[in-house]
């Protein structure tokens, strides 16, 4: 892999860094928070998996990319791109469900105010 295509790749990953960041801490207050409250930091430590698991697997689609573009075997690359972006939406919806499901579990109905 020429340079350039590394530099590329690598700047292209640092984007991501930030939401990775975030999803750790998510994940290491969801399992910190597991005895006050066991269902909705399970539903929220899921979600936080499998943003992780998205953004691992990007970084791993980018550079394979990167290295196929650059060696000249790009002809797989849109199917393989296709077949990413389907994997990626599939766990973005899992990520989000688990996310609501999070938020909206095991909260107490509201009481009436007292007149």
């Amino acid at each position: 892999m020429s340079s350039s295509n590394s530099i590329y790749s690598l700047l292209s990953q640092l984007t991501s860094l930030p939401i990775l960041i975030l999803l750790i801490v998510g994940l290491v207050m969801a399992v910190s928070r597991q005895q006050k409250h066991p269902r909705v930091s399970l539903f929220a430590a899921a979600a936080m998996v499998a943003g992780i698991v998205q953004v691992i697997l990007g970084f791993g689609f980018q550079y394979w990319a990167t290295h196929a573009a650059s060696n000249g075997a790009a002809e797989g690359l849109p199917m393989a791109a296709a077949g990413f972006s389907i994997l990626r939406m599939l766990l973005a919806c899992a990520g989000w469900g688990l996310a609501l499901a999070a938020i909206f579990s095991d909260r107490e109905p509201a009481t009436t105010p007292r007149a």
